[in-house]
């Protein structure tokens, strides 16, 4: 199935929508849990993480763009 998303509005979604829900939840697991990561700690680690799905997503897309033609 192709992905019409728009690329800014994806970008706009994970920014605004994504990434503060799995911050407040790996922090909120994180003190469920009996640790002590700060929301900031949180945050970054998240936002790392989806950095590095996007680089590889769109190497994996500019790989199939190659193939194709």
């Amino acid at each position: 199935m192709t992905d019409t998303t728009p690329s800014r509005r994806r970008l706009a979604v994970s920014v605004l929508v994504v990434w503060p829900a799995l911050s407040l939840a790996g922090w909120g697991l994180a003190h469920a849990l009996g640790g002590t990561e700060d929301l900031v700690d949180s945050a970054v680690k998240v936002g790392l993480l989806m950095l590095a799905v996007a680089a590889v997503d769109r190497t994996r897309r500019r790989r199939q763009r190659r193939r194709a033609g």
